[in-house]
């Protein structure tokens, strides 16, 4: 294993220095009715998408990213998804929105979805506490990936059953 410096990538590149992370490569994947779980990253910062990207896909997950509201609807209308990762702030809707789009379109989300953000207001809290979800602040990446590895437990092989 090697430490990634705070700003380098996993290959090199820079990155956002909130989500450095040590280098590994995954075990285990996260399973979820017979197939690699997937998780749909929602998040206006191209930074933050490719940061949690690279790392839930070292946990083991199948990522899908989306850098705006109406791409998330896109991708919600034509792909199954297994966990949505909402940030509330953006420029097109805000993250509740895309919550009930998605829990309407894909009505397992409503118990597999977490807000993480970086709105620290009573107001965020209010709009999420009525969404009825976890919320981590960003940049708590290590506490996102052990949410959501107590939402989809791993197994040892890479193997996906049929």
């Amino acid at each position: 294993m090697r430490i990634v410096p705070p700003d380098e990538g996993l290959n090199g590149e820079r990155t956002d220095k909130r989500f450095a992370r040590t280098k590994r490569t995954p075990t285990a994947m996260r399973v979820v009715d017979g197939h690699q779980a997937r998780v749909l990253v929602v998040d206006d910062e191209p930074t933050i998408c490719t940061a949690l990207s690279r790392l839930l896909a070292l946990d083991g997950f199948d990522v899908l990213t989306a850098q705006s509201g109406a791409r998330a609807e896109e991708v919600l209308r034509a792909e199954r998804v297994d966990v949505l990762v909402l940030d509330l702030r953006m420029p097109d809707q805000r993250g509740d929105v895309i919550y009930h789009v998605a829990t309407s379109l894909q009505p397992h989300l409503t118990n597999r979805t977490v807000f993480f953000t970086g709105d620290i207001t009573t107001r965020a809290d209010e709009i999420i506490a009525e969404c009825r979800c976890e919320i981590i602040r960003k940049p708590e990446n290590e506490e996102l990936t052990t949410y959501l590895a107590r939402l989809v437990p791993a197994r040892r092989s890479l193997e996906v059953s049929a």
